[in-house]
């Protein structure tokens, strides 16, 4: 299996919606896996609409050199995207890991993780997914995707979250992916295991299994640029 342990992050605010099928920001080169799509709505049927102005693109690479040179190309890379009216991208090491997810497995990848903490701005990522998704599944689906949005919907309240979304990528076969970054990493652990709605959940994930699997990702922030909800989310950090 081929090996990742660096991530390219970008995120795009456009100037209107687009779906899936309206766009398609190319993978970067030396990329192993590419996931990207946008922030979208709770939807009945489909589960999400795939429909959103807020987009975000994670590329999983095998060294820092690669992620870099991603980073440094990304304004020439990405030029021919339609219009945007804020762009943000970064450098991520992921340095602890925990659960089960299909990210690498369903592309033949194998994680490589930080062999002790880099240090810097930290930003997590998420994952659940299910075993079979027929439409017997749909009401547990649909009753999960529901709960992430309240727990969205809570961190906005919290002054420690500076960043949070939820993108559906474009592969069917591979979990979806959630990104968030905190102030601190005191911060997120008290957001993610004290007194509120993520802990209401994660205590009911593992008393009844509302997903099949979930993982959850660290990373710190190495390098970053531009601009997300009106400044560098690095720059609200300490």
């Amino acid at each position: 299996m081929n090996q990742v342990g660096w991530i390219f992050y970008s995120h795009w605010t456009f100037d209107k919606k687009y779906s899936h099928n309206e766009l398609a920001p190319p993978a970067p080169a030396d990329s192993a896996l590419w996931l990207c799509g946008p922030d979208s709505a709770w939807d009945p049927v489909a589960v999400r609409s795939r429909e959103g102005a807020s987009w975000a693109g994670a590329s999983f690479h095998a060294d820092r050199a690669s992620a870099e040179a991603a980073f440094d190309r990304a304004e020439t890379h990405f030029a021919t995207l339609p219009a945007y009216h804020e762009v943000w991208h970064a450098i991520l090491r992921p340095y602890r890991f925990s659960g089960v997810t299909n990210w690498f497995s369903a592309r033949q990848l194998d994680l490589v993780l930080a062999p002790d903490d880099p240090g810097g701005p930290l930003a997590i990522m998420t994952s659940a997914g299910y075993d079979t998704e027929n439409q017997n599944d749909l009401p547990r689906i649909l009753d999960f995707t529901s709960k992430v949005d309240e727990v969205r919907n809570w961190y906005g309240t919290l002054d420690e979250n500076i960043i949070h979304g939820n993108f559906q990528h474009q592969h069917d076969d591979i979990d979806g992916m959630t990104f968030s970054i905190w102030k601190s990493d005191q911060a997120m652990m008290k957001a993610a295991y004290g007194t509120g709605t993520h802990r209401t959940y994660l205590d009911q994930q593992k008393s009844q299994k509302l997903a099949d699997r979930t993982c959850y990702l660290r990373n710190r922030i190495i390098a970053s640029k531009g601009t997300w909800q009106g400044g560098n989310p690095v720059d609200l950090t300490g």
